[in-house]
């Protein structure tokens, strides 16, 4: 369930800092999911650079189209 309060917290300074948030992500398709944040912001990251220079095999093994979506 996603919650649609507005947390705030308080910055060294005294200032209010929002905490972003995802609220959600959809596959588009290749490897690019859409991120909505709790600020309406939304954006299209494409996780294949980072999944080709990973090491690691339990990122890596998401180069498999079927396993990423």
């Amino acid at each position: 369930m996603i919650s649609s309060k507005i947390i705030r917290d308080y910055n060294e300074n005294g200032s209010v800092a929002v905490k972003i948030e995802v609220v959600a992500a959809n596959y588009i398709g290749g490897y690019t999911i859409k991120i909505t944040f709790n600020d309406g912001v939304e954006k299209s990251v494409d996780f294949k650079p980072f999944l080709v220079k990973s090491l690691h095999p339990s990122i890596s093994k998401y180069l498999n189209e079927v396993l990423f979506s």
